[in-house]
């Protein structure tokens, strides 16, 4: 049995003064170690619009089973990709926060980006 979690939203995952960059991905490009470290990219970001995030969201699909995990961890800092234009976004503190019933448009995304701010 999948464990489930009681997230329909992201928004339900940040605090009050907090921003959060949300991202949706398959896994390519999503790494962390096992103390929470990682990054995830290649996001197309501007650096103006990464100021002041203080944490970011992960909604990953897993690719065979369809299953959708959530994580967040505290935004560090982001590198260039070797992607112009795009950003790698770095992370610590990686919190797994179980699966999610709600696809990506119930989460909070749209049809035409990977990626929204809460």
């Amino acid at each position: 049995m999948l464990e489930k979690s009681n997230i329909r939203e992201a928004s339900e995952l940040v605090k009050p003064g907090e921003i959060a960059l949300v991202v949706f991905t398959r896994g390519m490009h999503f790494y962390h170690d096992d103390a929470g470290n990682g990054q995830t990219g290649h996001w197309v970001a501007g650096a103006n619009t990464l100021t002041g995030v203080d944490k970011v969201i992960i909604y990953r699909r897993d690719q065979t089973t369809g299953v959708n995990r959530i994580y967040i961890a505290n935004f560090l800092d982001w590198i260039d990709s070797p992607e112009e234009g795009r950003k790698i976004l770095r992370f610590s503190g990686l919190q797994d926060k179980g699966l999610t019933s709600s696809n990506w448009f119930e989460f909070g995304g749209n049809a035409f980006k990977p990626t929204f701010y809460v």
